[in-house]
């Protein structure tokens, strides 16, 4: 036998599909309605491509966790908050051709260190 099941539990109301390999689905428009959750996991990696855009919108919170993250974005990024707060053991912020703006549009920006503080 190939490995390839397909198994209708009518007193559960459960199906399972079961492929030892690849499981490939080709059509115009894939729509998946969930009433409550879904969840998909992979031994190794998650791939997701779109020719134009990726909407994702919580009602909730959205969480990452990673060893590492990149964004390569190549026009422009917006990010907007009521509040924004980041943490890291280094900080580094670099304008390669552009002269850097910090601003605050009716407060004082404050700087504050623990050690002496250069500006040049």
């Amino acid at each position: 036998p190939s490995g390839n099941e397909i198994h209708l539990d009518e007193n559960n109301k459960n199906m399972n599909f079961t492929s030892p390999e690849t499981v490939t689905f080709n059509c115009k428009n894939f729509i998946i309605n969930a009433s409550e959750g879904i969840t998909y996991n992979a031994g190794t990696d998650i791939i997701q491509k779109a020719a134009h855009d990726i909407d994702i919108n919580a009602g909730g919170n959205i969480n990452e966790a990673a060893d590492n993250k990149s964004e390569n974005i190549e026009k422009t990024i917006t990010r907007s908050s009521h509040e924004s707060t980041h943490y890291a053991e280094k900080v580094t912020i670099l304008s390669t051709d552009e002269n850097m703006l910090l601003e605050s549009s009716q407060k004082t920006v404050e700087i504050n260190s623990a050690e002496q503080s250069n500006f040049f």
